[in-house]
């Protein structure tokens, strides 16, 4: 972890908290009720997510699944009940301006930058960025453009689309993660080994900012197929 005391921890720890809970206000700053619980939840879970961080539990690569896996897959499955049993969120999509959740993902030029930097101090393996495999970083500098074209042409196939190849690019770059840590099923066997991500704050990337990301591409193709309804 030598290398890491020199990333920029504050800036994730920063971002992770205000995609969070600007996420959560955009949504159901209309719905008090709603907006409090999710918040509270979110709450805990960065409560929880850092503890752990701390104490080691995330760097426990020997056991399948690796304890990494449970903070990428919790907010998934948290996710997936919310969003089936919410009967705020169909109104909350209504409210929300269609270019929004699509800019929101603008945030990921950072997320990639700091992992490039990562990269660059020795401290993560080249696949894990624009140099390597990641192609992320395009999605975020498209983002805006992305959203600018929604908003003039009100296109839900372009919207779409979009989104789709947002949501795959996460879905890259979250295998490759998982492949390049020093667990029985790794592939990638270039060092350094992914170990970053299981300590504090870089915790947040996995267990807020992947969730973050991929939540905005599943509502925005919700959103978009709710106006496309007569």
């Amino acid at each position: 972890m030598t290398a890491a005391v020199h990333l920029p921890a504050i800036l994730l720890t920063a971002l992770a908290i205000l995609c969070a809970y600007s996420l959560l206000y955009r949504l159901f700053r209309a719905h008090p009720r709603t907006l409090y619980l999710t918040a509270a939840t979110v709450t805990l879970w960065f409560l929880l997510t850092g503890t752990l961080a701390h104490r080691g539990f995330f760097t426990n690569f020997t056991s399948l699944p690796p304890h990494l896996l449970f903070a990428l897959l919790l907010p998934a499955i948290a996710f997936a009940i919310f969003a089936l049993t919410s009967k705020t969120l169909p109104e909350a999509l209504r409210e929300t301006p269609l270019p929004w959740l699509i800019a929101f993902q603008t945030f990921r030029i950072i997320v990639e930058l700091v992992l490039w930097r990562a990269y660059r101090a020795g401290a993560i393996p080249v696949q894990m960025t624009f140099e390597g495999r990641n192609l992320d970083i395009l999605i975020g500098l498209t983002a805006p453009i992305a959203a600018f074209i929604v908003y003039r042409t009100r296109s839900v196939a372009f919207g779409l689309i979009w989104n789709i190849l947002g949501f795959a690019s996460i879905l890259n770059i979250a295998t490759i993660a998982v492949l390049s840590m020093p667990t029985p099923i790794r592939y990638f066997m270039n060092d350094p080994p992914n170990t970053l991500l299981a300590h504090f704050p870089y915790i947040y990337l996995p267990a807020v900012l992947v969730p973050a990301g991929y939540i905005a591409h599943i509502l925005s193709i919700r959103q978009l197929l709710q106006r496309r309804r007569p």
